[in-house]
């Protein structure tokens, strides 16, 4: 954008040329369109950002939540940021998985003795009394 509007400045004012000097001018209109974004990347990651070890303790809602935000998170972050939400992804998925896991055993639990060696038989293992 910021390249259009240079253009489009050169294209108006032609060959009488700018009175001011359109290239430091539109220098630091980038550096300041470069800091707010960094800035704005570094709050998005304070704010949402929560460490793996956290999130290894977080519902299943949470961690589904956490793993949508984290799924949508703004372009504008650097490479060390974009890693770190890569890592609390798989810290998301790790957590889906393990509470997944976890309630398959509670409901194979609360199955009655003849349902667990029914379920048992669907799956292939062998029951043995």
């Amino acid at each position: 954008m910021l390249k259009e509007c240079v253009a489009a400045t050169e294209r108006e004012l032609g060959e009488d040329g700018s009175p001011l000097d359109n290239e430091c001018l539109y220098n630091r209109i980038a550096a300041t369109i470069r800091e707010k974004r960094k800035q704005v990347a570094e709050d998005w990651v304070r704010r949402i950002m929560r460490a793996p070890n956290a999130i290894s303790s977080t519902s299943a809602v949470e961690a589904r939540q956490m793993k949508s935000i984290l799924e949508d998170a703004p372009n504008m972050l650097s490479s060390e940021q974009k890693a770190t939400v890569r890592d609390a992804l798989a810290a998301c998925e790790r957590r889906l998985d393990q509470l997944e896991v976890d309630g398959l055993v509670a409901r194979f639990q609360a199955l009655s003795q003849a349902a667990r060696k029914a379920f048992l038989m669907k799956i292939g293992v062998a029951v043995s009394n």
